[in-house]
């Protein structure tokens, strides 16, 4: 299962099963980078959730426990028996504790690759988080208002940031088409719109497992929304990390320098702490 519509290029075979998730405007193309390398040990499995990449899109904005019920109807239809272990960027990061503190007994290990954490909103100054919010707001709906113009697409605009960071020629075309269809500025707006709401319903779901977790942060914040320039932006972020690692009793690797797709910049660093969860697991 590489989506929900993509053929799958070769998942690799065995157990565990990984189980990628990918963040704001992204989709299984998102871990070009990682998915090929996992693929050389065991079962890998990336998803486009509903509105980008090949999926189609939800009948109604999705709440997250929509998003977490869709992921996991399409790992058991594809025959792919939990436990998972789950792999999280961003927003999907969001995703997967949501579906960790859903579904306890069907995972086996979560990966946090530069995730999103409950208390990051609140955390900040009311001014701080309102020109945030409203910034977004208006990013989000400009784009989709301009792609119904025709006008992402001639001034090539993709919704996703890495269109032209994937390794093969083959990929880069493929993120450049399906960043400019208009089902996917309309999903990135109606995230935009649910990701305040959606960190109360993952706040307030049961407690998060007991389940080995790792989690994988920059202090760069290049490759991040507009917003996130100033220093006091930047330091609500790196707390946000080390409070996600206290929450979830992670084990935390920050790459200071890198940006925000770790799973592109530090590929073989994401791939190695995967790895050495599966590692720890069989000893």
């Amino acid at each position: 299962m590489n989506c929900l519509k993509k053929p799958c290029p070769n998942p690799g075979e065995g157990e565990p099963v990984i189980v990628l998730e990918s963040g704001l405007t992204g989709w299984s193309q998102d871990w070009s980078h990682v998915q090929p390398l996992l693929a050389t040990r065991t079962t890998v499995c990336s998803y486009d959730r509903a509105g980008y990449g090949w999926s189609d899109p939800p009948p109604a904005p999705n709440d997250i426990r929509d998003n977490v019920e869709d992921l996991r109807a399409a790992l058991i239809a594809s025959g792919r028996e939990p436990p998972w272990i789950l792999v999280g960027h961003s927003l999907g990061g969001l995703h997967v504790q949501a579906f960790a503190r859903i579904h306890p007994e069907e995972v086996s290990a979560v990966i946090l690759v530069d995730s999103l954490e409950t208390g990051l909103m609140t955390s900040m100054a009311p001014k701080d988080e309102r020109g945030y919010n409203g910034n977004m707001e208006r990013l989000s709906g400009s784009a989709v208002w301009l792609s119904r113009l025709g006008l992402t697409r001639l001034f090539d605009m993709p919704v996703t940031l890495i269109a032209d960071r994937h390794p093969s020629q083959e990929e880069r075309r493929a993120a450049k088409a399906l960043g400019l269809r208009t089902s996917g500025y309309l999903t990135f707006r109606d995230e935009v719109r649910r990701v305040p709401r959606w960190f109360d319903e993952v706040a307030s779901l049961p407690p998060y497992p007991d389940v080995p977790t790792v989690v994988l942060s920059t202090n760069a914040l290049a490759d991040f929304p507009p917003g996130f320039e100033s220093d006091e932006m930047r330091q609500y972020w790196i707390d946000s990390q080390l409070r996600l690692a206290e929450e979830t009793g992670g084990t935390q690797t920050i790459f200071p320098e890198a940006g925000h797709y770790l799973q592109i910049e530090q590929a073989d660093a994401v791939v190695d702490s995967i790895l050495s969860v599966i590692t720890a697991r069989a000893e």
